[in-house]
């Protein structure tokens, strides 16, 4: 505690201060003072103490004239003023930056500025002090600069002309130098940076001192936006992209501009169809074997094929693992199936003409082809079917579903051959023909049946009503009164006709006895036929003579 006066003279006292009046007579502070005793109440003097704060006044009820020194009239008082002083002065802060409130505590930026202002009533301020992060005080002379990250303390009072100290204000308070680091998550069907069309990019951010404020962000260098809700990928066009995001937290600290780079994937794998084992089209309608298979391949453009998956009712759905067996029934079959590449695009399933995809249907042809078969100049007997070297064996096969694909026919255990046109069997005995006809999806049917061929015609002779007379050059001489019957035979389909020539005349079909011959030289031709048209033609010389 002390006393002030200021530059216009005014004294101040701290209201506190014990007071002690003297005397002394002269204004040398060297001069001898005397202290004044109260003769009335000297137990309350020595020290005095001013009665209340603000203006106070000593005073004598006569005023002295400085010349005369005498009284001065009208009488007057004499008034001796001081002021006391018993409040400390109050101290104002300020930033330069505007306090950010957080989680119950105060941010602020790197940089900041922090000025002090004191104010007090009467004796004013002598002087402000401030302590940062419990350091000793030290007078406040100009605005405190904070730039260290972290927590900081700033303690601070100011005292007055006489001593009145205020209490020490404290203000705890964080300089944020740190931005917030921003993340991404992908939620839905997705593999590592390939994107499906129900992908949404979610961004979050974390600041460890002030919070985060804002996240930003913009794509394909477009537009800078305010990140408020997972970003939808959908309307994006398919094809690589690039996120660019930052954030900022409560003070305005800003992230660097981080990036996220994806390619967004919208098309469906393709399958591919393959049948393994038979299949053949007719009139653009394919037909199967039984044993036939459905492979299915499906290829991606990016991401690549994670599964397929196939049905006959498109309500019980199997994953394809090998190629499917189709079932074993003759009708008209469907596969449906579809390919999930690795982030979940589906391929689809369209029965329309147009745009006929995820769908593979056809006929399984489980009946072979029905063989029949035909003779030209054959002749048969019970069950037994006799052909000759030149009767044709015809073969027709029918198939009424994927069609006769090839005939091929065996002699007995001879090599097989294509069939193509009608075909003949040149020796001579029973012969077994083996036939194998294909449909085209290799349903076959096998066939056999028996022939005899006979190529053996029918054996001819000749018989005289009388004995030769003689010989004439190697040849019988017979009696004009001779007959010749003829007769001819045959041991497998018997004889059909027989003609006789005499001298080259023909005689008739079926003639079987000659008379009255001419006399001379005679050629007799027989030419016998069997049921198969196999013929022989023989001829007969001799001699008519007359006795």
């Amino acid at each position: 505690m002390r006393i002030y006066q200021d530059s216009t003279g005014k004294i101040y006292i701290n209201l506190k201060q014990p007071l002690y009046f003297k005397v002394s007579p002269s204004p040398d502070p060297k001069q001898k003072k005397y202290l004044l005793t109260s003769q009335t109440n000297p137990d309350i003097v020595n020290p005095t103490y001013a009665s209340h704060e603000g203006l106070n006044v000593l005073y004598t009820p006569w005023a002295i004239d400085t010349a005369t020194k005498k009284h001065i009239y009208p009488l007057r008082i004499v008034e001796f003023y001081f002021y006391a002083d018993g409040t400390p002065p109050k101290t104002q802060i300020s930033f330069d930056q505007k306090p950010i409130k957080a989680n119950n505590k105060i941010f602020f930026k790197k940089g900041l500025k922090i000025s002090l202002s004191a104010t007090d009533n009467l004796s004013k301020v002598q002087a402000t002090y401030s302590s940062i992060d419990l350091t000793d005080y030290q007078k406040y002379t100009k605005p405190l600069e904070f730039s260290k990250t972290g927590k900081h303390t700033l303690k601070y009072y100011s005292v007055d002309n006489v001593g009145n100290v205020e209490s020490p204000k404290t203000f705890d308070f964080i300089i944020d130098d740190i931005a917030p680091k921003v993340t991404y998550t992908v939620t839905g069907n997705h593999l590592k940076n390939i994107l499906s069309p129900n992908t949404q990019i979610s961004l979050s951010a974390y600041d460890s001192l002030s919070g985060t404020k804002n996240i930003y962000f913009s794509m394909d260098q477009g537009d800078t936006n305010l990140y408020q809700h997972p970003i939808k990928t959908r309307s994006l066009y398919e094809g690589w992209h690039t996120l660019c995001f930052f954030a900022t937290d409560q003070v305005g600290n800003s992230s660097q501009i981080d990036s996220f780079k994806f390619f967004l994937d919208k098309t469906a794998p393709l399958i591919l169809e393959d049948i393994i084992g038979n299949s053949y089209f007719v009139n653009n309608i394919q037909y199967l074997s039984a044993n036939s298979k459905l492979k299915l391949k499906a290829i991606d453009n990016f991401a690549g094929v994670r599964a397929i998956y196939y049905s006959f009712d498109r309500k019980n759905w199997v994953k394809y693992t090998k190629p499917i067996l189709l079932p074993k029934k003759e009708k008209f079959v469907k596969v449906y199936y579809y390919a999930v590449d690795s982030v979940g695009n589906r391929s689809e399933i369209s029965e329309a003409m147009t745009e006929k995809r995820g769908v593979f249907s056809s006929y399984i042809d489980l009946t072979p082809p029905k063989v029949t078969y035909s003779f030209t100049n054959e002749y048969i007997s019970g069950d037994t079917v006799f052909l000759s070297s030149h009767s044709k064996i015809i073969i027709t096969a029918t198939d009424n579903q994927s069609g006769v694909g090839q005939i091929n026919f065996q002699i007995d255990s001879g090599q097989a051959n294509k069939y193509s046109e009608p075909f003949t069997v040149s020796q001579e005995g029973e012969h077994k023909i083996t036939v194998t006809a294909f449909d085209n999806v290799n349903n076959l049917t096998i066939k056999q049946f028996v022939v005899k061929v006979d190529t053996t015609p029918p054996e001819a002779k000749i018989f005289f009503s009388m004995p030769a007379r003689r010989t004439k050059n190697g040849l019988k001489v017979y009696s004009p009164n001779a007959k010749i019957f003829v007769v001819a035979q045959d041991n497998l389909v018997g004889l059909k006709s027989i003609e006789i020539q005499l001298n080259g005349k023909k005689l008739g079909s079926n003639v079987s006895s000659i008379w009255k011959l001419p006399v001379g030289k005679n050629r007799l031709t027989v030419i016998s036929t069997d049921f198969l048209g196999n013929k022989n033609i023989q001829n007969f010389e001799f001699y008519i003579d007359k006795l």
